[in-house]
């Protein structure tokens, strides 16, 4: 305060970094045991390169991943290329899973990106396992930009979910990584 002295004080946890990781092969990985009640509010970013650009994930518990067709989502995106741009939505009504990257590829090596809020995910009294997902993908010739909100059915499933098992459409992973955060409210 007198700038002639070194001061400190406590960093607040409010906002922490929970694991990353890094997948240089497969066809899916789990990041499990993260959800805690510590933190209300989940920030997972992604970003890497598969052969299909469709990343998806389940939730799970305990563990075993909640496969069933009770999953809801919607997605808004656009794409452009070198002829014009164009925009349009999809979504699912019990579908067994939520997608984090949307676009479809070409079977080559293309890079996708996300960034997925989480709330609560935890919560066993009824409370929806929810996402909202902001992404985009690229190729040599495209670009694509989505939002994706999702959810899996908290009265069919009203146990805590413990993370997610996160998989490509088809294909395999070349080469991802991702960065999982808490936030306390």
């Amino acid at each position: 305060s007198s700038a002639n002295a070194l001061e400190f004080q406590n960093v607040s946890s409010d906002f922490v970094k929970l694991a990353s990781g890094n997948v240089t092969s497969g066809n899916n990985f789990n990041i499990n045991g993260y959800f805690t009640n510590t933190y209300d509010v989940f920030k997972l970013v992604g970003w890497g390169r598969t052969a299909w650009h469709k990343m998806r994930f389940n939730f799970g518990g305990s563990y075993t991943t909640y496969t069933s067709g009770n999953y809801v989502w919607v997605v808004d995106y656009a794409q452009r290329t070198s002829s014009g741009n164009s925009d349009t939505s999809s979504g699912a009504w019990n579908n067994d899973n939520i997608p984090l990257s949307y676009w479809s590829g070409d079977n080559s090596d293309e890079y996708h990106h996300y960034e997925a809020t989480f709330i609560r995910p935890w919560d066993s009294s009824g409370y929806a396992k929810n996402v909202f997902v902001k992404g985009w993908d690229y190729n040599s010739s495209e670009l694509h930009v989505y939002t994706t909100a999702g959810y899996l059915d908290g009265n069919k499933y009203n146990e805590a979910a413990t993370g997610l098992y996160i998989f490509p459409t088809s294909g395999n992973i070349s080469d991802t990584s991702w960065i999982l955060y808490g936030m306390k409210a």
